[in-house]
């Protein structure tokens, strides 16, 4: 069964929760549900010896959680005799059977149900008479990881959010990155480390997301680099802020064997969870475009207060522009040249090169977008054929507004004043300096530095 097909089938449970819950809501019973149901399967196997471990430490007067932790599949356990399916046998005592089965786990996995605040949803399930029909509902579906890899469970866990997102008037790409630009990234990010990807070598990296959701970014990299040299090891490191996304985050990395005391809840700009560390890689889709003002106070404190040995010396951005917030510091969490330096990949998206960030703008460049929007409603480019027929009409349109504006939306990260003559190739740095003399703006020279060039392109200087 594929990703599509298992996400359609746990969507299901839908139809189940309809009039009892808000369409809004149906991701606090949904999601949960299927991280237990998976942490279920997984420890199946290993049950019947991890309870018998338990009985004989508790009969020697031993703590039996390091000896459980040895003889489960896994690094957690659960010391429940219950599983989802043995559930179903009492359906009178549903609830308080299915709250002692998830007290059974290891600490670690107790604290992914709170986070999702558990105990409310079964408690609101059990007084709307649903509960049983849920845990029913869940208990036949397999989710065994030979049935359902972590690639494929990751897949599953972002359709879910995908359609969380859009009943809730989201936008889904606050909390997954599509898989076709993760492995671009992950590529980009591995190609020039040869000893890393050398089957073999036994080397051992580390890997930083300050914005993971629900893991993907970091799911996709361990699995590249395990099919290019499984005696590599990649150890994860991450921060969430949604508490949901971390949850499911977290069970992935305890399934993947990963230390889970390196996936950090919380806000990574005002209360950094990896403070003082540096890593080998970094990967992140920051959320771009979103203001800092809440957080003001605790970044401005550290900026003035650390300077350059905190994560803001360079100086802070407007309040609208959290990303580059996001950028400072993941430059602070490199490693420095002469212990290997580290490689990074950030996820830029349409609007961070097309949308201004100051309001005014902003406002008339979404007047002019719904011009594009009537051409795709009338047939004049709804059809990648005649977008592509088109091209080079659009493209100049969109070269002569940024001309007009002087390149503005570039110069959120670019600035002729913060180029440094001993970080650039001296040819390089001489030609940015005459464009800055000669009044060109940044379109002048990188058309196509994001997109290829429409066919019908001529280069004035090659002519």
């Amino acid at each position: 069964m594929n990703q599509t097909a298992l996400s359609a089938l746990i969507w299901s449970v839908a139809d189940l929760l309809r009039g009892d819950y808000k369409q809004s809501e149906y991701g606090r019973v949904i999601l949960p549900f299927t991280v237990l149901r998976r942490l279920d399967c997984v420890l199946a196997a290993s049950k019947p010896a991890v309870l018998a471990e338990k009985a004989k430490r508790e009969a020697a007067g031993l703590d039996p959680d390091p000896f459980l932790r040895r003889v489960s599949a896994v690094k957690f356990y659960n010391t429940s005799p219950l599983d989802l399916p043995t559930l179903m046998g009492d359906p009178d005592h549903i609830a308080s059977n299915l709250g002692s089965y998830v007290q059974g786990f290891a600490p670690e996995v107790r604290e992914i149900f709170e986070r999702f605040d558990f105990a409310a949803q079964v408690h609101r399930l059990a007084k709307a008479d649903l509960l049983y029909l849920v845990t029913e509902k869940f208990a036949h579906v397999d989710l065994h990881p030979d049935r359902v890899d972590n690639v494929q469970m990751g897949l599953v866990f972002e359709e879910l959010i995908r359609k969380f997102a859009e009943l809730s008037n989201e936008t889904a790409g606050e909390h997954f990155t599509p898989r076709e630009v993760i492995r671009l990234m992950v590529h980009l990010l591995f190609i020039e480390d040869d000893e890393v990807l050398t089957p073999g070598n036994n080397v051992v990296r580390t890997l930083y997301d300050p914005t993971a959701g629900t893991g993907g970014m970091l799911s996709v990299a361990a699995e590249f680099l395990r099919d290019h040299n499984p005696d590599a090891r990649l150890s994860l490191f991450d921060q969430e802020l949604n508490d949901e996304s971390y949850a499911i985050c977290k069970a992935d990395m305890l399934i993947r064997g990963q230390d889970v005391t390196n996936v950090v809840p919380g806000n990574t700009l005002s209360d950094d969870g990896h403070a003082a560390r540096k890593f080998d890689y970094m990967l992140s889709n920051p959320p771009f475009g979103v203001e800092w003002k809440k957080v003001e106070k605790a970044i401005r404190k550290e900026h003035e207060e650390k300077g350059y040995d905190g994560r803001f010396g360079p100086g802070l951005p407007r309040v609208s522009d959290g990303s580059m917030l996001f950028l400072l510091h993941l430059v602070s969490k490199m490693r420095p040249r002469v212990d290997g330096g580290s490689r990074s990949g950030v996820r830029a998206i349409c609007s961070d090169c097309h949308v201004p960030h100051e309001w005014t703008p902003k406002l008339v460049r979404k007047v002019q977008a719904s011009k594009e929007l009537w051409g795709k409603l009338t047939g004049y480019v709804d059809t990648p054929e005649k977008f592509e027929a088109h091209r080079m009409e659009l493209a100049t349109h969109e070269w002569e507004r940024m001309k007009a504006v002087d390149s503005r939306e570039c110069r959120n990260c670019h600035s002729f004043e913060a180029m440094s003559a001993d970080k650039q190739r001296q040819s390089v740095y001489n030609k940015h300096m005459k464009a800055k003399a000669d009044g060109q703006t940044c379109i002048d020279c990188h058309k196509g530095i994001a997109h290829h060039l429409p066919k019908e392109y001529r280069d004035p200087d090659e002519e």
